[in-house]
């Protein structure tokens, strides 16, 4: 799915960010997009400190050059303002990934087209919300990193044995990063979506050279499962010695607003160093020219000194290009650039609520480089549901940097979300390439609108036709996404896909709900988070723990299955056995018990027009074999065809001459070491088969398709047949659409 320039030039109009007027430093705290004539939607997470003070606030429009003072905040009245603070104020901090798992994270902003006077009281009050727990009245052991150096600020804390958070600070000491030490040890640290070592080293490779304050406390709760395992000094040591180099790399790489885009199709991890190849793998997914080089650290969950290491081979091996002034091709969006009003003209984005969403949609993201003003376009696809009794809140795949929380997600060309937020995993997880993100369904939003602006909202989907007004619609109906997202445990591998929330066989939460504490609102804990990567997917290898902070398992492949037929599309229910003297065959059923030599075939069964392909692999085998067909051979069938399948052409009985024996020509024989022969049958409608499939040379494609089918059966529990989508099967390498294709398996035993 794209988007035209003249269609993203104009919405792009409608996209703003918001600021901070207080902050020193003017970084964006979300996005944000006109729904109204004079408001914007956005997360409220972000903004729910400023609901006393929503005069600190501002909103940016980047194409027309507008600025906008914010009169009041409107959340919505499911969003749980008290749990949003408890959940920052405990340690996780304003610009965290925790915040995406907020209910309904929704508010409209109401604008003014003036931005009044900020009085040093109102910069103080916002100053002191953001800053809790910190108390300055007290006398307490805080000052600049410019004049103590953080590793002398912790040896000093250390020495005394102290135990608590040292927050590094801007200079109105609101935190940015937070260090636990305890017992004279560094225990852990967090810095956005970093923890332990790669947070530490991202604090010293960023130079956080602010302010500092030691909060004393007990365990603090964002304090996760696996802490730092290495000393102190050796930590503090190798942070310092990966800024030397990255300051290096950087030098060699043209440092500041650089952006890199993928110049080849597919990764060649072959031509990088093994320890950075899992590295370019997560890099892969998000270059794409949209996220400057000193930025991706938010996407992918590395530190710089990697993240830089990793570049530098992938542009040696000429797989990525160098884009000095950043961004995609600005666009043009007429005359509104020429002359930027402090009015707002232009019309809000049109909103699709009431829509049916199903995974394995394709979106749009539409948002705002807060460096370059550029509008950028991303696509990806649609999740699914966390909860199958929840429509609103949804998994999408598209990468985007914490400032683009608040960015309108489009399908059609029509608003059906609003991104908020990377949702991180589990400390037990073995990590990958990405996080996966959290939209909220835009009927949540047009829930809080008035509705006498019918501009707004687009009319209403057809399969919610008889809903008079949007506000006024039934939960119980099939709008929005009911399809759960399905996971893979960490705790005992297990796959459901009753619920993205918790594994339905040991109890491990995946998307916990933000858990209260009995007789107040305060957050109990920060359960571990999502676990693995959605829907069959193929694990990817494994990291150190300890070394890669929380991501979700993902290769960038995604196997969503489709509406199951009422019945098969191909049966190959039985295994037949050739008698050798008589020769008749013989049913020796799905698991059959066989001996070194047989000859067998299968009956297959087809229950419409299709191709059918039959792929082996014998126990102690590496590889699969393309049994069926041989290269050059039909394998079309016709609806209502049964036939004996063999090796290669169908199969044909003949007897040996000189010994008398039947053998099936173009055959099966049992070989292999013994232990279990499976084969796989696979079957896709119409008049054209799997060209990548039959025309494979090498047998490379043929053992991916064979080992997802695999994969597809038995975590789909789904051991007679299921249908599947064709880029999954082939692992997504396909230069046309994907279809469905019906996928079998058979299995025999031999001694």
């Amino acid at each position: 799915m794209s988007k035209s320039a003249s269609s993203v030039g104009l919405q792009a109009l409608s996209l703003g960010l918001v600021y901070d007027r207080t902050a020193l430093e003017p970084q964006p705290l979300c996005s944000a997009f006109m729904v109204g004539k004079q408001g914007v939607a956005t997360v409220a997470s972000a903004v729910c400190f400023y609901s006393d003070s929503p005069k600190a606030l501002k909103v940016f429009f980047p194409k027309s050059g507008m600025e906008m003072g914010v009169k009041s905040i409107k959340f919505h009245p499911k969003f749980d303002q008290k749990l949003a603070f408890d959940t920052v104020q405990r340690g996780t901090m304003i610009i965290s990934p925790e915040s995406a798992l907020q209910k309904f994270n929704c508010c409209i902003l109401e604008l003014d087209n003036e931005l009044d006077f900020l009085s040093d009281s109102l910069v103080e009050q916002v100053s002191e919300t953001l800053r809790y727990p910190l108390d300055l009245s007290f006398d307490g052991f805080r000052g600049s990193l410019k004049d103590i150096e953080l590793p002398l600020v912790i040896q000093t804390l250390n020495n005394a044995r102290k135990q608590g958070i040292i927050y590094i600070c801007d200079d109105l000491m609101r935190p940015l990063a937070q260090v636990f030490v305890a017992e004279g040890k560094i225990v852990s640290a967090k810095y956005h979506n970093l923890n332990n070592e790669l947070a530490l080293y991202q604090i010293v490779e960023k130079r956080l050279v602010g302010r500092f304050a030691f909060f004393q406390c007990k365990k603090p709760v964002w304090l996760p499962n696996v802490t730092i395992k290495g000393t102190t000094d050796m930590v503090l040591i190798e942070a310092h010695r990966r800024l030397d180099e990255l300051d290096q790399i950087r030098r060699q790489m043209v440092p500041g607003q650089t952006y890199f885009a993928r110049a080849e199709k597919f990764c060649n991890t072959q031509s990088i160093p093994e320890e950075l190849r899992k590295h370019a793998e997560r890099l892969w997914q998000v270059l794409d020219a949209t996220t400057s080089a000193e930025q991706l650290w938010l996407l992918v969950g590395l530190d710089d000194y990697n993240i830089y290491r990793t570049l530098k081979e992938m542009f040696i091996s000429r797989q990525i290009v160098r884009i000095q002034e950043g961004g995609t091709k600005e666009l043009e969006t007429g005359s509104a650039l020429s002359q930027p009003k402090r009015s707002l003209e232009f019309a809000p984005l049109r909103l699709q609520p009431h829509l049916s969403l199903e995974p394995h949609d394709q979106i749009v993201s539409l948002s705002i480089d807060a460096t370059t003003s550029r509008p950028n376009v991303r696509s990806g696809t649609l999740l699914g549901a966390i909860d199958a009794f929840d429509s609103f809140h949804l998994l999408h795949d598209i990468s985007l940097l914490p400032s683009c929380s608040g960015s309108p997600i489009f399908k059609d060309d029509m608003v059906i979300g609003m991104h908020c937020g990377a949702v991180t995993s589990s400390v037990m997880v073995q990590n990958s390439q990405v996080m996966l993100q959290q939209m909220l369904w835009i009927d949540a939003i047009v829930q809080m609108l008035d509705l006498d602006e019918p501009a707004v909202v687009a009319p209403i989907a057809p399969q919610a036709e008889a809903v008079a007004r949007p506000a006024k619609y039934d939960e119980g109906r099939l709008a929005g996404c009911r399809e759960v997202a399905s996971f893979r445990c960490p705790n005992c591998s297990h796959r459901t896909f009753k619920s993205a929330r918790s594994c339905m066989n040991c109890g491990f939460m995946f998307v916990p709900e933000l858990a209260k504490q009995v007789g107040g609102l305060r957050l109990e804990t920060m359960l571990p988070i999502i676990a693995a990567v959605v829907v069959l997917l193929v694990a990817s290898g494994a990291y150190a723990l300890t070394m890669i902070p929380p991501t979700v398992q993902w290769d960038g492949k995604v196997l969503f299955l489709p509406p199951q037929p009422a019945e098969p599309w191909v049966t190959a229910d039985t295994m037949l056995y050739l008698g050798k003297t008589t020769g008749n065959f013989y049913s020796l059923g799905r698991n059959a018990k066989l001996q070194k030599n047989d000859h067998i075939t299968y009956k297959v069964s087809a229950n419409d027009d299709g191709y059918v392909y039959v792929i082996c692999k014998e126990s102690g085998a590496q590889t699969a074999t393309l049994k069926y067909p041989t290269q050059g051979d039909s394998s079309y069938f016709t609806k209502g065809q049964k036939s004996n399948v063999g090796d290669g052409k169908l199969t044909t009985v003949t007897q040996d001459k000189a010994t008398g024996q039947f053998v099936i020509s173009d055959n099966f024989v049992v070989g292999g070491a013994p232990g279990v022969d499976q084969s796989i049958i696979i079957m896709v409608k119409g008049n054209k088969g799997l060209s990548w499939l039959s025309s494979d040379n090498t047998g490379a494609m043929v053992n991916v398709a064979f080992n997802n089918a695999q994969e597809c059966l038995n975590l789909g529990g789904k051991p007679v047949g299921m249908l599947v989508h064709e880029t999954d099967l082939s692992g997504g390498k396909l230069d046309s659409a994907s279809r469905n294709v019906y996928i079998t398996s058979v299995s025999g035993e031999h001694q």
